[in-house]
């Protein structure tokens, strides 16, 4: 098992740490992503991918190993009228919105594109700061 980079984004008047942990086989260079854990506050989460942790922190999900990278929890509300968004879509929007945000900068930054890359960290900072409102 690998740390990655520990990233730490403001987030309202606290601190969203991120720490990716990674496997690597003794013959591979490459190493892959089994697990991120985040911490804001007093609360702690991990998953299998950022997206998923984030699910656990702000959506009140159980941290678990077994969600498949990318699925969405179920939704746990009566349905809603056509044409809205029921809070756990517009949940699920915003932390898929704040893991794009977080690829998006990685990506930036390995390339080179440092002023980009700061206005991602930048949107990524907003989408926190909107969930963590939330959870208030």
């Amino acid at each position: 098992m690998r740390r990655g980079a520990l990233l730490v984004i403001p987030c309202g008047r606290a601190l969203l740490y991120a720490e990716p942990i990674y496997l690597q086989a003794e013959r591979s260079p490459m190493p892959e992503l089994r697990l991120v854990v985040l911490a804001l506050q007093d609360r702690l989460s991990y998953g299998p991918t950022f997206e998923s942790a984030m699910t656990a922190l702000f959506g009140g999900a159980v941290s678990s190993m077994s969600a498949a990278p990318g699925s969405a929890e179920p939704a746990r509300h009566a349905p809603a009228a056509a044409g809205s968004l029921r809070p756990a879509d517009d949940l699920n929007a915003l932390i898929a919105e704040a893991a794009k945000d977080l690829a998006d900068y990685q990506r930036l930054t390995a390339e080179g594109k440092l002023g980009e890359a700061g206005q991602k960290l930048e949107e990524l900072k907003r989408t926190l700061d909107k969930l963590n409102t939330r959870q208030r």
